[in-house]
């Protein structure tokens, strides 16, 4: 089977969806509204963090996205009560808004030159049965997860982690950035490390036989594109 994400609607803030299709050959099998669910942002395109990974069943899709917001506004942002409306209708608009008050323009860290908007990115995985999304747990608060894929079994996700300290430089042409491999648990949502954190990881690859990963690493303060080792 094979997965498509596709755009459409128009450019304006939140008048563009996300769709994902399941395709087996050249039949579309199903469609899911990924923006209509409402469990995550925008899904990631890009090839730094972006991925779209079968599970070995191929029953689930893994995939990374922008961590939803909570809704913010302004202090002085009102709302006009319609004098036609019921009384009903009237208390609930009277009733405290759930969205934050203030926190409308609080700025948010992104990863720099083409990945402007792309700030805290989660885990995803889609139930293709169910229609289910979960964003996974256990992943630290302090990297940002991508390029993940299924471990053997599908019993957990292998994923690099790049740091968000001392705050987020641009990774888009810079491969050198701190980064390391980690193995999540889907069962009990414990995280482990699998390389060192002190070097800059990328590219990691489950080799055919599922017993080993094969990544490329590289020193985190040298130029950038410097000349890389491939690790098993």
């Amino acid at each position: 089977m094979k997965a498509v994400l596709r755009k459409a609607g128009g450019t304006g803030p939140g008048e563009e969806k996300q769709f994902l299709e399941v395709w087996e050959k050249n039949r579309k099998l199903k469609s899911f509204n990924l923006s209509a669910l409402e469990k995550h942002g925008p899904v990631y395109e890009d090839d730094c963090f972006g991925c779209l990974s079968w599970s070995h069943s191929e029953t689930h899709l893994l995939y990374v996205a922008e961590k939803k917001r909570p809704k913010a506004e302004s202090f002085f942002q009102t709302k006009a009560l319609d004098v036609s409306a019921s009384d009903d209708e009237i208390a609930r608009l009277k009733k405290p808004d759930q969205a934050i008050k203030g926190d409308q323009f609080v700025f948010y860290e992104d990863w720099g030159e083409n990945m402007v908007s792309k700030s805290i990115p989660v885990l995803c995985v889609l139930d293709v049965e169910s229609g289910n999304i979960s964003v996974l747990e256990g992943v630290p608060e302090n990297v940002s997860p991508g390029q993940a894929f299924w471990a053997p079994g599908d019993a957990g996700v292998v994923f690099v982690g790049w740091w968000h300290e001392p705050f987020r430089l641009g990774i888009r042409f810079c491969t050198n950035r701190r980064s390391a491999l980690y193995y999540v648990d889907l069962i009990g949502g414990k995280c482990e490390l699998l390389s060192d954190d002190s070097l800059a990881v990328s590219s990691p690859r489950l080799s055919p036989d599922q017993c080993r990963i094969v990544y490329l690493q590289y020193p985190s303060l040298i130029p950038h594109h410097q000349c890389s080792q491939l690790c098993l």
